[in-house]
């Protein structure tokens, strides 16, 4: 556990060189970018984890509302950085956590250096809102429960707020694009084409709005977690752009 000025946080770190930070998404913890951490260790890098206010083992914090990713990136993420004696990074998110980078991107340039986003949402469509209501409809169902009890202290506190946020009204109008022409880092953005929570406008919106240089991927068939269903081609499009020197298990 890390005490940060923000509160604290279950953190791992694990590997040598350049740090990079991975943010999971809406519900996970440090854990569910594991096999990501682990291939990026291996290939030179620092890696830092953390699981952020709720989630894992980290103390639920109170106020958890509409803002809670800019919370998470304006405030929290540096806080993390500073307790560690960090001064640049690279960011690596999924869903929730692409979006975190993405804001932490914008409001502190002179903190990150590079962004991988996997699967980022920049404003709420359809298809998220489809896509969260059909997981609610399961959440009661005792498997569903049981990897919830698995990964966190509280699991009501983890997925709760965050499940009824996303289907409230009041997200709907929910957006980060006003912050998008303040990144300067070069961006990575990855989705699969099957995503069941956001769709290729994501991707179009930051590219167009961003002021920096932006590379995308669409990955045909692929769903909201593609590292998880192709890890060794979503590896090998991240390494290019992390400059990683020939990446070990890596087919090009």
């Amino acid at each position: 556990m890390v005490r940060t000025a923000r509160g604290s946080l279950e953190v791992a770190e694990f590997g040598q060189g350049a740090p990079v930070v991975l943010l999971h998404h809406g519900f996970g913890t440090w854990a569910s970018l594991i096999r990501l951490g682990e291939r990026l260790a291996d290939n030179g890098r620092s890696v830092i984890v953390y699981s952020r206010a709720g989630c894992g083992k980290s103390p639920a914090r109170s106020g958890f509302g509409p803002g809670y990713l800019h919370y998470e990136g304006a405030f929290a993420l540096p806080a993390l950085l500073d307790a560690l004696g960090i001064d640049k990074v690279d960011l690596l998110g999924h869903s929730d956590g692409a979006t975190i980078a993405l804001i932490a991107a914008a409001l502190h340039p002179d903190r990150v250096d590079r962004v991988v986003a996997i699967a980022p949402h920049v404003f709420v469509e359809q298809r998220s809102v489809d896509g969260v209501r059909e997981l609610a409809s399961r959440d009661a169902k005792p498997e569903f429960r049981a990897r919830l009890a698995d990964r966190h202290n509280d699991p009501d506190a983890a997925y709760k707020p965050w499940r009824d946020l996303w289907l409230s009204e009041s997200f709907r109008s929910w957006s980060m694009e006003p912050l998008l022409k303040d990144i300067r880092a070069p961006l990575l953005l990855l989705q699969g084409t099957a995503d069941e929570f956001g769709t290729e406008e994501q991707v179009k919106r930051i590219v167009a709005a961003g002021s920096g240089s932006a590379s995308s991927r669409m990955l045909e068939g692929l769903g909201h977690s593609p590292h998880l269903q192709q890890p060794d081609v979503v590896f090998g499009i991240i390494a290019d752009h992390l400059g990683l020197d020939r990446p070990c298990g890596v087919r090009r």
